[in-house]
């Protein structure tokens, strides 16, 4: 008896869960799921039930559930991180948050690669050591996610993306609005916390982090 799509999708995160892979999918899929999700509260779980309410089916729900655990938006389990309630605030505190999201997750790439300097060429194929046939997919989704949270890359990586993000149902707004700021602050801990950890496992890690802050913060 063949599986279901929900049996499907459930055995690849199994298999994601050993390897950390970078997102591969469609970056505005991913911006839109951020504009939709603060009307959903603070989920029990992000899973493909949810998505597929939110009109994400088939692979999209798939790909939307490895970017959210590559970022450290949601565990493997598909339960809301702390770093989840930067979704649900929106606007500059996502940008700032899903900035430093993108520092850490893709640590292993900078390394390699100066975003400000590299070719579209360079990126791709320092994807392509690790993950040979999804490198041109995986550094599209960063290029795309860098220009629409801020992060410096070169006008030759062209396109134009944004963030937008819409309110919460106005009945019940004071509630969320309080349990966001709650989530926030403890977000905020962790961020400061992981930044700590980064930091000391590799020391290169204070410099590059100035530096790119420089880049992406406006002045």
């Amino acid at each position: 008896m063949g599986e279901n799509s929900y049996e499907q999708y459930t055995r690849r995160l199994e298999m994601a869960r050993a390897v950390a892979v970078p997102p591969y999918g469609s970056v505005r899929a991913f911006l839109r799921f951020l504009a939709q999700a603060p009307a959903q509260g603070w989920p029990g779980r992000v899973d493909v039930p949810l998505l597929t309410s939110m009109g994400f089916r088939g692979g999209a729900a798939w790909e939307l559930l490895l970017a959210l655990r590559f970022l450290g938006l949601v565990d493997a389990e598909g339960r809301p991180l702390p770093r989840y309630a930067l979704v649900l605030a929106g606007g500059d505190e996502l940008r700032r948050g899903l900035r430093e999201a993108v520092y850490a997750a893709y640590a292993f790439l900078w390394q390699e690669v100066d975003l400000a300097t590299a070719s579209r060429e360079e990126l791709e194929e320092a994807f392509r050591r690790r993950w040979p046939s999804l490198a041109t997919r995986q550094a599209r989704f960063l290029i795309g996610l860098c220009r629409a949270t801020g992060i410096y890359t070169p006008a030759r990586f062209k396109g134009s993306l944004s963030i937008a993000t819409s309110s919460p149902p106005r009945q019940g707004r004071e509630g969320a609005i309080a349990e966001v700021i709650q989530r926030l602050e403890r977000a905020e801990a962790e961020l400061a916390r992981l930044r700590q950890e980064v930091a000391a496992r590799r020391p290169w890690w204070a410099k590059f982090w100035d530096r790119v802050r420089k880049r992406s913060d406006p002045a």
